[in-house]
């Protein structure tokens, strides 16, 4: 692409901003999906507690199975938007070297930069939802073991 360097800037500007903005989107998924899917455990509970002790157990464990699959995919998106936004970002330190050279290429594989930010801190809400979903099958096989 041959264009002036303002208008490769502004490129950029729009991608990084696209980048950004689709973070922030999968990080609200997974923090209303991993919400939704905890309360979820809560609020079917008490209409499956009536048939069987077991029934709840195995929703539980499917919610918190789902939990972790929606989590891993949508942290792997994460992983890839924030390559995508730091070779833009190394893209756009370059910019003057590669105006010299007449190359530039917004959209260059990044597939094997490895990220500095590693969004840690999503780990810890699959970790609390499997947490508050086993300690209230916990509470639930206790209070149904007693009654009997």
């Amino acid at each position: 692409m041959n264009v002036n360097l303002d208008t490769k800037y502004d490129i950029l500007k729009t991608l990084m901003l696209e980048d950004r903005t689709e973070i922030r989107a999968i990080k609200a998924s997974i923090y209303n999906l991993l919400t939704a899917l905890t309360g979820l455990s809560f609020f079917v509970t008490p209409f499956l507690i009536k048939d069987q002790p077991i029934i709840p157990a195995l929703t539980d464990l499917a919610l918190i199975l789902l939990i972790w699959v929606i989590f891993s995919r949508l942290k792997v998106d994460t992983f890839h938007c924030r390559q995508c936004l730091e070779g833009r970002e190394d893209l756009l330190n370059e910019l003057d070297e590669s105006s010299k050279a007449g190359t530039f290429n917004p959209f260059r594989d990044c597939s094997d930069r490895k990220v500095k930010i590693q969004d840690s801190e999503l780990l810890l809400l699959p970790r609390v939802a499997t947490v508050l979903v086993v300690a209230k099958a916990i509470v639930i096989a206790v209070i149904q073991t007693s009654s009997k």
